[in-house]
């Protein structure tokens, strides 16, 4: 193992540790069904895992991961999680810890009310497989339980490859709460910044809806009062903004998060 892999395992584990510093007062054992989701990532192509934040270990992760990474449940067992951390290609190697520290961020911001409802996407992270080919991923994370603060403690991952939807090669992640999930940040790998808003304006999501829909460019200039020029620009910025390959690429990911 080469120093850089230690001094970003070190710094892992010092990112997630903090996420919860309470036990759950529920055995790990009774906090999900196997036989279930063995059945539903079987028949899915989603690799779902379950993530202790306190210990950073891996309490489930679905047979299929072999499918999809080469590795079995089994592999790496004293790397628990951190063992995502090794899979990263080298221009992604730190995303754990800059999404760690990122949600990390979020939990802290967010008043006790509005962490009643959360979400978080990260969109395009790079993963190597056994064999080395590149995965772009696309994980959503879902709260199985909580502490009293209404921070997490265990998660489930749900993990899905999108190499053949994603174009450009940065990543994003996207983070939802508030009452019916109205509020919205996101922070954008290529500018290293995060934005209190939605990776996609309000102007942008009426014309994905409209495509959704089947309109083409010059009904949905005709629908929003907009000129052609103006549609055309706004749906290149939505692939620029998002790194997706194309507006059907981008309307699988924005169903997904719930976007629109």
């Amino acid at each position: 193992m080469s120093n850089q892999f230690e001094n970003i395992l070190n710094q892992a584990k010092t990112v997630w540790t903090e996420f919860a510093k309470e036990n759950s007062e529920k055995p790990e054992e009774s906090l999900y069904n196997k036989e279930s989701l063995d059945l539903l990532s079987k028949n899915s192509h989603t690799v779902i895992a379950i993530i202790g934040l306190k210990s950073y270990k891996k309490l489930y992760i679905s047979s299929n991961v072999k499918e999809m990474f080469g590795y079995t449940a089994e592999d790496n067992p004293t790397l628990g999680v951190l063992v995502y951390v090794q899979m990263m290609t080298f221009d992604h190697a730190l995303f754990p810890i800059t999404a760690g520290r990122w949600y990390l961020k979020c939990l802290k911001d967010t008043s006790f009310e509005d962490k009643e409802n959360q979400k978080i996407a990260f969109v395009g992270a790079k993963m190597r497989t056994k064999r080395g080919k590149v995965v772009r991923t696309f994980i959503q994370t879902t709260h199985l339980d909580e502490d009293k603060n209404r921070n997490p403690i265990h998660v489930v991952n749900t993990i899905q490859n999108i190499t053949h939807l994603m174009k450009d090669d940065f990543w994003w992640m996207r983070y939802t709460y508030g009452e019916n999930f109205s509020k919205v940040k996101y922070y954008d790998s290529l500018t290293k910044k995060t934005y209190e808003s939605d990776i996609l304006s309000d102007r942008e999501k009426d014309i994905l809806r409209l495509i959704q829909e089947g309109q083409d460019s010059n009904e949905i200039a005709e629908t929003l009062f907009l000129s052609l020029a103006t549609v055309h620009t706004h749906r290149r910025n939505m692939l620029a903004r998002t790194g997706m390959k194309d507006i059907t690429a981008l309307l699988q990911v924005a169903i997904s998060v719930g976007m629109i």
